[in-house]
């Protein structure tokens, strides 16, 4: 397409430049004045075309950073292979490991789909292969810490830990991060998120403030599987964080730990209850990550 071509095509709202054919100026003067007239409109409309990428460029990526989620130092996210194949029995798998001299249970689902659910049904029912209270409930008025989604519904929002769990047609994706496009996809698709303490990212610890003892659990992504992993004693947040770097976790947000309960169903059909204390006491907001 030629110059005068795209010239005739501008719209109504837009700039028009009309040649005047009179040339009783000084010789050239015209049709410099001309041309210079002409490279001012072509300037201009390429300076609002950019504007208008510049501007489209910042509103998407204002979208995606609008979420109101907790402030974390910005992590990627790490995707766990799903852990389905069709057409065989669901159960887990526990064996013990050692880093240094922290002693730890990796429990690994086998042919179960994950999901979220509320309250202590999921310690009766004998289809649940996996089950490890997920999301905290705060001791003052029994509300669940932080963003949480059941099944595409907002059950608990606003600002919390940094850590993140996305369960999206049965894909586990642990990161940590302010803002995700999965809080929003979890709402779209039926999914499922909840916010957690971040323990580790990339393979590398995330430092966290408290520094009381405790038995820690973590929802981890380890060697391409997502895992629970409680440790045998009582740890701080960072000295649970080292031992699940040394073991080779790449990405992990910390379960509700102390006495309460995880339960998983091995090979054999036979239950088992993890170092569970008896005077743990669970609210009407107790919630788990269930393997089915």
């Amino acid at each position: 397409m030629n110059m005068g071509t795209w010239l005739s095509e501008i719209n109504d709202d837009e700039i028009r430049i009309i040649k005047s054919n009179n040339n009783n100026g000084p010789q050239g003067n015209g049709g410099n004045g001309n041309r210079l007239w002409l490279i001012i409109a072509v300037a201009l409309i390429l300076a609002a075309s950019v504007a208008g990428v510049v501007r489209s460029w910042i509103e998407d990526c204002d979208m995606e950073e609008s979420l109101p989620e907790a402030t974390a130092p910005q992590k990627p996210a790490g995707k766990a292979q799903p852990q389905v194949m069709y057409g065989g029995k669901a159960f887990a798998v526990a064996r013990d490991t050692v880093a240094g001299d922290v002693k730890l249970s990796i429990i690994t689902p086998v042919n179960a789909v994950p999901t979220l659910e509320m309250g202590n049904g999921v310690l009766s029912d004998t289809t649940v292969v996996l089950a490890s209270q997920a999301a905290d409930v705060r001791s003052d008025n029994g509300k669940i810490v932080g963003a949480y989604i059941i099944n595409g519904e907002l059950l608990s929002k606003g600002e919390a830990k940094g850590g993140f769990c996305a369960i999206i047609r049965g894909e586990i994706t642990i990161g940590v991060t302010t803002a995700t496009p999965l809080f929003e996809q979890a709402l779209s698709d039926d999914g499922c998120f909840f916010r957690q303490y971040p323990l580790v990212a990339g393979g590398q610890l995330v430092e966290n403030r408290p520094k009381g003892h405790s038995i820690r659990k973590a929802l981890a992504d380890i060697g391409g599987k997502t895992s629970i992993i409680v440790s045998h004693d009582r740890l701080t947040f960072n000295e649970f964080s080292q031992a699940l770097v040394d073991i080779g976790v790449n990405n992990a947000v910390y379960l509700v730990g102390g006495g309460s309960y995880t339960i998983y169903k091995d090979e054999d059909g036979n239950g088992h209850l993890f170092k569970h204390d008896r005077s743990y006491r669970e609210g009407k907001n107790t919630n788990y990550i269930v393997w089915r």
